[in-house]
């Protein structure tokens, strides 16, 4: 007994209590699954500023939940392919590229609207490098003719 009690003082102890009936190798599991989803929503709401001034009804917040569901996946996506060493033409020392950073260089692309197209502009090196390294491609115009219910 003075061993287990000097390795608990030691060590301390960890104790999971649940409702579920878990056997001891499903429980860690439960609470590390657990554990993600907490991240995740901590992401969503303090990260990218995405909780809703409104919302009226249950369907609201459903719809609001899936899109913030949505975004932080993309988001950490992206933070993964910028972490990532393999990830080519990422900045080897100096500044760290972040998400932020990369969706305020994506707010440099500028575009002309026309009444039956939009034209991106041409789109300056920092937007450039996000689409090179993200592999996504600008279109050269967008047709705009289905979109207004012609």
């Amino acid at each position: 007994m003075d061993e287990i009690y000097n390795e608990l003082a030691e060590n301390g102890i960890f104790v999971m209590v649940s409702t579920l009936e878990l056997s001891p190798e499903e429980l860690l599991p439960v609470y590390y699954t657990r554990q993600q989803i907490e991240q995740t929503f901590d992401l969503s709401k303090n990260d990218t500023d995405l909780m809703p001034l409104r919302i009226h009804g249950e369907e609201t917040l459903r719809g609001h939940l899936l899109l913030v569901f949505i975004v932080t996946v993309i988001r950490r996506q992206m933070e993964r392919v910028l972490n990532d060493p393999k990830t080519k033409g990422l900045p080897k020392k100096g500044k760290k590229l972040t998400t932020e950073s990369l969706f305020q260089n994506l707010g440099y692309q500028h575009a002309k609207v026309f009444s039956d197209q939009i034209i991106p502009q041409k789109a300056n090196s920092k937007v450039n490098f996000a689409y090179k390294i993200f592999g996504i491609k600008s279109p050269l115009a967008i047709s705009l003719e289905n979109s207004s219910g012609k």
